[in-house]
This record gives structure tokens, C-alpha cells and sequence, in this order.
């Protein structure tokens, strides 16, 4: 215990995969809705992703390799799955 709190959880492997496909799937469910929501946004509304990387201070070389480490394309597919099957 820590100030009061337990500081640890013991649960079966099974629960905590339970747990984790759940929260995975809340995510790909606001993945989707993100989705649905900027295919109705007006074109005019988006700000340029150049224009976003030079008020925020990012070189192209830093946005590439935060690009890299992200899993972009796995994401990418996950979402789409979603969104085409919510239709």
C-alpha cells in the first residue's frame, strides 16, 4: 500500500488480455469516429502540414523519425478496417 492505495493488481494472464483486447478495441472505435469525423470536415478547414511544422519548430528530420517510431501504417490499416465495417 501507498498513501492508502494498493500499488500492484494480480490478475490471470487470461483477464489481463481480456483487459487489453477491450482497451484495444475502444481505441480502434475512436480511431473511427476521428475518421468519420474528418471525412465530413471541409477541406478548407486543414491546416497544412508545413505550416504545423514550422509554428511548432520541427525540421522534416525530426518529423521522419517520429514518423518511423510510430507505427503508422498498422494503425493506419486497423482504423480503416474499423471505419469501412462501422458503415
Amino acid at each position: 500500500m501507498k498513501k492508502n492505495r494498493p500499488e500492484a493488481v494480480m490478475l490471470s494472464v487470461e483477464e489481463y488480455e481480456h483487459i487489453k483486447e477491450l482497451a484495444d478495441i475502444a481505441e480502434y472505435i475512436s480511431l473511427a469516429e476521428l475518421i468519420r469525423e474528418r471525412k465530413t470536415t471541409p477541406k478548407e478547414s486543414y491546416i497544412p502540414f508545413e505550416d504545423v511544422m514550422a509554428k511548432s519548430g520541427i525540421t522534416l528530420d525530426l518529423a521522419e523519425v517520429f514518423i518511423r517510431f510510430q507505427n503508422k501504417e498498422k494503425l493506419l490499416a486497423s482504423a480503416k478496417k474499423i471505419a469501412s465495417s462501422a458503415k
